[in-house]
């Protein structure tokens, strides 16, 4: 058992319209060895971290506090292993992994208590050994009961496994070969259902000389068995600006948005949503909006007489409501790539030379729009954020989702010190800005893209400077 130097804790109370903020800042975790790490999320009083080395993985245990109280290495079936995934639940943790023994390659889980106790495992499958066979991947449904384990070999044979977690059973299996295409040029999408349905999304044709060929080519497995079937969404004699797929399990429905192009697809015209029902997969509803005049003086601040399209704008997320509508959550991003005058430090090109990239996060802007697909109401949140050769892992939001309100939490800044502020928007669209903490002499840098929301009220942050973590708990 590991333990880190003694522990130091700093909480601050904020307040904004009689709405207090206590934020606990953890000890410093040296990450300096790992090859990822994840926040397992928050069991019972007590918060846990994954750690994951070569041929290690370890957890930590972090108290109300956030003081660590005890590390626990895990123990496999073999020295030698790979970790395929790791599923995060209410009241434990499962871990997936690989590996070979003997000529047989072995998929198993394992699954652990809150305390990091091993309570169950199993092989998922056991099969010959093949060289040259693609590393597995995994993800896993909303309610995190099943999930899908899968390799894509020569960009266009796919192995996939569907998952019970609950009932410990393998759902079904497929081997396929996706049609006149390009895995990892064309793959927009890959979404499991918490049926343990697999949808892969794919992009065909999206450019300005075959603007009227267009489409999606949407596969699904596991609806009848492991029956593969594919479906073809034609998008109208329009270019895919920036598109985002999702389901909604509530309504059982594939659903997706984007922004779209007819002239250019550097710049879009307005935004789209798509809708295709479980019950009836041949049919679908696309509905296309142009932007409205006010929102695009709004984000560019100023009137433009003759709009010829956003650019540098990309759909972030979809959050979905209850009566089957959606709000799609667009960002103003932009990466500046520029040539250093000295031998400096920056990123090396393929040419030699020195390079320097900037990140702009700014303005984020909202459409809501009705189960039909109607606009509902739009709103833009304003933020800048500028960053420079750290693929911008401090910038953009978190979304801390209630059924009634979104709080939206940024860094005002991306420095060491700063301010973090949030918007807090509700059903209809209207908001508040309150400022939430600063970051002023607690060195901490917060990745709030890899948050976690542990609680209607709760978040944990991770804050990453210099190969060392902190975890950043907020109460609302």
């Amino acid at each position: 058992m590991k333990f880190l130097l003694p522990f130091s804790v700093l909480i601050f109370l904020f307040s904004s319209f009689a709405i207090a903020q206590t934020v606990t800042v953890s000890e410093e975790v040296s990450i300096r060895n790992d090859n990822a790490y994840d926040i397992i999320g928050k069991m019972g009083d007590r918060f846990l971290l994954y750690r994951e080395q070569t041929n290690k993985v370890e957890i930590q245990s972090f108290d109300m506090r956030m003081r660590q109280s005890w590390s626990k290495e895990l123990k496999f079936d073999h020295k030698r292993f790979d970790i395929v995934g790791m599923i995060p639940n209410r009241n434990s943790f499962s871990i997936i992994y690989h590996y070979r023994k003997k000529r047989q390659e072995y998929l198993r889980i394992q699954k652990y208590d809150p305390a990091a106790n091993m309570i169950d495992s199993a092989t998922i499958m056991q099969y010959p050994t093949s060289f040259g066979e693609p590393s597995q991947q995994m993800i896993y449904s909303e309610d995190k009961k099943k999930a899908l384990i899968y390799s894509i070999k020569n960009q266009s044979d796919i192995k996939a496994i569907s998952y019970d977690l609950v009932n410990k059973r393998i759902l079904w299996e497929a081997k396929f070969e996706i049609d006149d295409s390009q895995f990892f040029n064309d793959h927009i999408e890959l979404i499991l259902n918490n049926k343990g349905v697999m949808y892969l999304v794919m992009s065909k044709d999206n450019r300005k000389n075959k603007i009227d060929d267009h489409h999606y080519l949407i596969y699904r497995c596991g609806k009848q068995s492991a029956a593969v079937e594919a479906f073809k969404l034609p998008m109208e004699s329009k270019l895919s600006y920036s598109v985002l797929f999702d389901y909604d399990n509530r309504n059982e429905v594939l659903v997706a948005g984007g922004l779209y192009a007819t002239k250019s697809r550097s710049r879009a015209e307005g935004y789209f949503s798509i809708y295709i029902p479980d019950y009836d997969f041949g049919k679908y509803r696309l509905n296309y909006n142009v932007f409205k005049n006010e929102l695009i003086a709004d984000l560019e601040g100023k009137t433009v007489r003759d709009f010829k399209g956003l650019d540098n704008v990309r759909i972030q997320d979809i959050v979905l409501r209850q009566d089957g509508g959606m709000l799609l959550m667009f960002e103003r991003t932009k990466e500046y790539e520029r040539r250093m005058a000295s031998a400096g430090r920056g990123l090396v090109g393929a040419d030699g030379l020195r390079y320097i990239v900037d990140y702009y996060y700014d303005h984020v802007f909202i459409i809501a729009v009705h189960p039909d697909g109607t606009p509902h109401w739009n709103q833009i949140l304003h933020k800048k954020q500028y960053s420079q050769d750290d693929n911008a892992i401090f910038s953009s939001y978190f979304i801390l989702k209630t059924p009634s309100q979104l709080r939206l939490l940024f860094n005002d800044d991306i420095k060491l010190e700063s301010t973090v502020s949030e918007y807090v928007i509700n059903s209809t669209g209207d908001y508040d800005r309150n400022s939430v903490m600063s970051t002023k002499n607690q060195e901490i840098k917060l990745r709030f893209r890899d948050a976690v929301q542990v609680a209607s009220n709760e978040v944990i942050v991770p804050s990453e400077r210099r190969n060392r973590l902190k975890l950043v708990r907020v109460i609302f």
